[in-house]
């Protein structure tokens, strides 16, 4: 008897413990109590607008936090007019986008099932992301009015702004028609532009260009605006007048200034090297900022590097072999086993060079590289073997415009036409041979030739026809047996693949469509003839 109740006992402490175990995360996980209740489980916050508590429109901008205890998530929702909904959700939902980008939060905005006259603004995230999203949407709600103040002290967004100083004459230069120009700088870049004032007793005429969004993209987005501004106003950031032109004054927004390899360089052209490094609609100087991976833009003529050290090195390479293949008739010397961001390509001597550098454009617009002719182990002569090198900082864009170049060198035309498809299709079977048989009749409207249409009713024959006396067709089974050409040949042939691709499945040879029809037997005396045997389709290369 003492040793069973010893063993309940046991079990009795054992239960609590697990008990306790079980109830110990549910604890951990519980949300403090909300120290103001509007809803069920819903928490106050007071709207902050331009860096002050707005509690002034508590009666039409309405924001709780909710936060679900199951899936641990925190969202914000905001209460705005209806007119204000359309136009944060913008031109097909352009604005949304471009805030929940700059905030990195999920945005949702849907009608209020209590007032029909507003709409409720659920914002999803972290608490930093979710207060910067707030701000960012009282921002944008107070366009209409066109006075914005930005607070560039605030904590929320001190880190995410920059300020850039746009002159009067050039204002209507870097907005654009109906805003579009700015608008496509925000699309580049991904970043959220307007004007407005970083000061409360600033006169309306000099509002600052204020760009929202991470460090990279601000500086972007801040250099070309510069550039416009100095197109229109020459001399306005640039000093001409040093041998080597220069900014007037040294860039400094928030994250300048950190020693954590970010930061920018300068590189002066003079008036004959400007426009071939700008090229046409400004194509070289895309060329090379997306082969580099660096932020690149033209302030004036001179050439702004913006990222890491790696990036801005690698970039300040390109333009400097740049340069020189304009001195050395389109070539440079470079040792491309002291890099690891090339690619070599050899070039036969029989291959046309001028030709196949036109082409190499078009491969350099759509892989994103920097391809051009060395002579750092040969010399460029005629009739001799050549050596291109693709440069990128990403290997697989580097492998996939090798390939096309080789591709360019076999004669393939289609390189451009579909860059991610295998090789050519095989041809599909050719038709059957006409069938033997019966005798050919010669009637109004009835022909024997190969594929031709026959009178007879085919229905008729396999017994289907319900149409009876109001047949078009004839029914007479005491006609001679007519008799038709082959079929067509089956499809064209599937997509040729490599070896190794998995779609091949280890068929070498790789075959095209399958065999075309034979012909078709009409009544019993016809015999039908051959198929015709299908196309073979050539082994493809994938990109």
């Amino acid at each position: 008897k003492k040793n069973k109740n010893t063993r309940i006992k046991k079990m009795e402490e054992e239960m609590m413990i697990e008990r306790d175990e079980e109830e110990e995360p549910k604890r951990r996980t519980r949300s403090p109590p909300p120290q103001t209740q509007t809803e069920e489980g819903a928490q106050k916050i007071p709207v902050l607008v331009g860096g002050e508590e707005d509690l002034e429109n508590t009666n039409n901008t309405n924001t709780t936090a909710t936060k679900n205890e199951e899936e641990d998530e925190i969202k914000d929702e905001l209460e705005i007019g209806r007119n204000e909904a359309g136009f944060l959700i913008g031109e097909r939902g352009a604005t949304k986008r471009k805030v929940q980008k700059v905030s990195q939060t999920k945005i949702e905005i849907a009608d209020s099932e209590i007032n029909p006259e507003t709409s409720i603004v659920t914002i999803r995230g972290t608490e930093t992301n979710r207060a910067k999203a707030r701000r960012y949407v009282a921002w944008v709600l107070r366009q209409p009015e066109g006075k914005i103040f930005c607070d560039l002290g605030d904590d929320v967004v001190r880190e995410n702004v920059s300020v850039v100083d746009v002159p009067a004459e050039a204002m209507a230069f870097v907005v654009g028609a109906k805003g579009k120009t700015l608008r496509s700088v925000e699309e580049e870049y991904g970043t959220l532009m307007f004007f407005g004032h970083t000061e409360k007793d600033q006169p309306d005429s000099s509002e600052k260009l204020i760009i929202c969004g991470d460090r990279e993209n601000r500086r972007g987005a801040e250099l070309k605006v510069m550039s416009s501004v100095e197109t229109k106003v020459q001399g306005y950031f640039v000093d001409y007048e040093k041998n080597d032109p220069e900014l007037k004054q040294p860039l400094m927004q928030p994250g300048d200034g950190l020693k954590d390899g970010f930061a920018y360089d300068q590189f002066p052209f003079t008036e004959e090297e400007f426009s071939y490094a700008l090229g046409k609609f400004g194509r070289v100087r895309r060329k090379l900022a997306k082969a580099s991976g660096c932020v690149m833009e033209y302030v004036g003529r001179v050439a702004i590097m913006s990222g890491n050290k790696e990036q801005r090195a690698r970039c300040w390479d390109y333009t400097n072999w740049l340069m020189k293949q304009r001195r050395n008739n389109g070539t440079c010397s470079v040792d491309p086993n002291a890099r690891n961001d090339c690619e070599i390509c050899d070039v036969p001597g029989s291959i046309d060079l001028p030709r196949l550098q036109g082409n190499c454009h078009k491969v350099e617009e759509a892989t994103g590289t920097f391809i051009f002719t060395t002579d750092f182990e040969k010399p460029v002569a005629e009739g001799q073997d050549k050596t291109l090198l693709i440069c990128s900082h990403d290997s697989a864009s580097r492998r996939k415009a090798r390939r096309m170049v080789e591709d360019l060198i076999d004669g393939r035309r289609d390189v451009f036409q579909d860059n991610n498809r295998g090789g050519p299709r095989g041809r599909g079977g050719g038709g059957g041979n006409r069938g033997r048989g019966g005798q050919q009749q010669q009637q109004r409207g009835m022909r024997n030739d190969g594929g031709g249409a026959a009178e007879a009713c085919r229905n008729f024959q396999m017994g289907r026809c319900t149409r009876g006396n109001q047949c078009k067709y004839s029914h007479d089974m005491s006609m001679a047996p007519m008799q038709m050409g082959g079929g067509s040949g089956a499809n064209r042939g599937g997509r040729g693949y490599d070896d190794n691709h998995p779609r091949n499945n280890n068929n070498m040879n790789n075959n095209g469509g399958g065999r075309g029809g034979g012909s078709q037997i009409i009544n019993r005396l016809s015999r039908g003839g051959n198929s015709g045997g299908g196309g073979n389709g050539n082994r493809g290369r994938p990109y």
